[in-house]
C-alpha cells in the first residue's frame, strides 16, 4: 500500500511539475507581451516628447523673429520720432524760408508774412493740438499747407494721423 501512495504521489508530483513549468511558459509568454506593450507605449511617449520639444524650438524661433522685428520697428519708429521732432525745432527756421523764398498759394498771391500769419489764441473748439509726441510733423505739415493755401486749418483727429501720413507721403512723392 505503501508503493501505491508512492507511486500516486510521484504521479501528482509530475503533474504539478508539468502544470509549473506551463505556468511558466505562460508567464514568460505574457511578459514578453507586457514588455512589448510598455515598449510601444514608451515609444509612443517619446514620439510625443520629440512633437512637444519641435513646437517648442519653433515658438521660440517664433519669439525671437518676433522680438527681432519689434527692435527694428522700434528702431524705425525712434528715428521717425527724432526726425518729426527735429522738424519740430525747426519751425522757426521753415517759417523764415518760407519769407524768403516768397512763397506763392495755388492762386498766385503772396503771402503776406508780417500782417497775414498771426498767432491766436486757442478757443474750446480749436482742437490742432497733437496729443502724443510722434505726430508734430504731420501737425505742422498740414497746417503749413492750409495756411500756404489759404485754407481752414484742419483739426486732425488722433485716430487719423496714419491716414494724413500717407497723404503727405504721396503728396511728396508726386
Amino acid at each position: 500500500m505503501m508503493g501505491q501512495r508512492l507511486a500516486a504521489l510521484e504521479k501528482n508530483y509530475k503533474r504539478v511539475d508539468r502544470s509549473i513549468t506551463t505556468i511558466n511558459t505562460h508567464l514568460d509568454v505574457v511578459e514578453t507581451f507586457a514588455d512589448t506593450r510598455f515598449n510601444t507605449i514608451d515609444t509612443r511617449f517619446n514620439t510625443i516628447d520629440t512633437r512637444f520639444n519641435t513646437i517648442d524650438t519653433r515658438l521660440n524661433a517664433n519669439e525671437m523673429y518676433l522680438n527681432k522685428t519689434t527692435k527694428v520697428f522700434q528702431k524705425r519708429l525712434d528715428n521717425l520720432d527724432a526726425r518729426l521732432n527735429q522738424l519740430c525745432d525747426n519751425v522757426d527756421t521753415i517759417l523764415m524760408m518760407l519769407k524768403q523764398a516768397e512763397v506763392k498759394n495755388k492762386n498766385k498771391a503772396n503771402i503776406d508774412f508780417d500782417n497775414g500769419w498771426k498767432l491766436c489764441e486757442p478757443s474750446e473748439e480749436f482742437d490742432l493740438y497733437q496729443n502724443d509726441q510722434h505726430s508734430c510733423g504731420v501737425h505742422l505739415l498740414t497746417q503749413a499747407k492750409a495756411y500756404i493755401n489759404r485754407e481752414q486749418h484742419k483739426a486732425i483727429p488722433q485716430d487719423e494721423i496714419n491716414l494724413y501720413r500717407h497723404q503727405i507721403a504721396e503728396e511728396i512723392l508726386r
